[in-house]
């Protein structure tokens, strides 16, 4: 038979089992929304290096 603090230890343990799959959803939405600010990031920065392209290509022709 378990004694009073084994008993408590063991519905602390059983609490955070509960808790664990909500903060597991938790943990991968935010990781979803990083992975989709990495990808915004991304198609931005090729954006500006198609326009520094451009830009580099009209001031050749410039010259």
């Amino acid at each position: 038979m378990l004694c009073a603090q084994e008993r408590r230890v063991s519905r602390r343990l059983e609490a955070k089992m509960e808790e664990l799959p909500s903060e597991m959803d938790a943990l991968n939405e935010e990781q979803s929304r990083l992975r989709q600010g990495q990808r915004e990031m991304k198609q931005h920065f090729e954006k500006i290096k198609a326009e520094c392209a451009q830009l580099r290509q009209e001031t050749s022709l410039l010259l």
